[in-house]
């Protein structure tokens, strides 16, 4: 539980903060940033939950 939200987390600090710093540098649309960072958060997420699952194989789950 801790190592799904602590990567969770960070992952998704970096991309809010990634959208924020394109926002401001590139000056596309807010739109079109907020579609990229659901896309990103949900990737994030998703790998994340299944990349943990290599913890099952050791405690021999």
């Amino acid at each position: 539980v801790v190592h799904l939200w602590v990567e969770g987390v960070w992952e998704l600090i970096l991309a809010a903060l990634l959208a924020f710093v394109l926002i401001k540098v590139t000056g596309v649309d807010r739109e079109v940033i907020e579609k990229w960072v659901y896309v990103i958060v949900t990737l994030a997420l998703v790998t994340g939950i299944i990349g943990t699952g290599h913890h099952y194989y050791f405690i021999g789950a």
